[in-house]
């Protein structure tokens, strides 16, 4: 596995846009994201996409941009080992404008969570808005800081390719534990019925479990997903612990009295200053590891 996680030298392994004959890693990774979009539909579709009217505009945002987001991630990934480099350069520059959009999105999950918990919307929010409240501030942060990595670490086709992949990591849970009911329907005919914890926690360990099959199969530097792997695990323990305490859910729902406009400005914004912090050390030198392997 590769260690080399400092600064590039002379043998740092070139850019998408030079690589000459090095070996692209995570080859298959536009496939498992196709599938990702796939599943997403059974997924939301009894939640979300059979009465998108009911929906909060908030949802409605996350929906589209984490769609697009996964399409543009799908066919860079598919351009670069097509060979398009091309295309590959025109779809990563199109990832600035959207990014900040995609955390927009992400930014605006929190909000309607916090405003149906205050709304007493349903005893399945007032119950569980807190703890999703929990688990997608390390959503928000950690794809942000994917992202930012993914920048920083350009010329480095192991780690470049490794971030831009996991952007999509805090996707997975959320698909997984809306498909686990209807398997376990189709399974066992309705007759066992887990509690939405169980569903969470399912989707956090599918999401390890799968991180750790990806960087098995890797022969690259897997700091990506060790990094998304700890930051998956954070997020069952929030879900855990900072989830269900009172002080957090009187602090959550101060986010949902605060206006959405705002809230989406400044996550914008964020997103903004991410980019060019990011493209900043790629520019000064200050990037990621090598790829040489220990």
């Amino acid at each position: 596995m590769n260690q080399n996680d400092g600064h590039p030298g002379r043998n740092s392994l070139a850019s998408p846009e030079g690589m000459g004959n090095i070996a692209m890693p995570y080859r298959f990774a536009h496939w498992l994201v196709l599938m990702l979009i796939v599943l997403t539909v059974p997924a939301f579709w009894r939640s979300y996409l059979s009465d998108l009217s009911s929906s909060r505009i908030e949802l409605h945002v996350h929906g589209v941009t984490a769609s697009i987001w996964m399409a543009l991630l799908a066919i860079q990934s598919w351009s670069i080992h097509s060979h398009h480099r091309r295309l590959h350069r025109i779809l990563g520059k199109a990832s600035f404008v959207l990014f900040p959009f995609f955390l927009v999105g992400f930014g605006l999950v929190e909000v309607s969570w916090a405003r149906n918990l205050i709304d007493g919307t349903s005893e399945f929010h007032n119950e569980y808005g807190a703890r999703f409240g929990a688990i997608d501030l390390v959503a928000f942060f950690g794809t942000a800081y994917f992202y930012y990595q993914a920048l920083r670490t350009r010329r480095n086709v192991e780690l470049h390719a490794g971030y831009m992949i996991v952007t999509v990591v805090f996707l997975i849970g959320p698909v997984v534990q809306r498909l686990l009911p209807l398997v376990l329907d189709m399974v066992t005919g309705s007759q066992v019925e887990w509690s939405m914890s169980n569903h969470v926690r399912f989707g956090i360990v599918f999401t390890l479990l799968l991180l750790w099959a990806v960087g098995h199969w890797s022969a690259g530097n897997t700091r990506p997903l060790r990094d998304a792997a700890l930051l998956t695990s954070g997020q069952l323990l929030l879900w855990e612990t900072l989830g269900v305490w009172s002080w957090w859910t009187s602090v959550y729902t101060g986010l949902g009295a605060g206006n959405p406009l705002a809230i989406g400005t400044v996550a914008f914004l964020f997103g903004i200053a991410l980019i060019l912090a990011g493209w900043r050390e790629e520019l000064f030198g200050r990037r990621g590891g090598t790829g040489t392997t220990a």
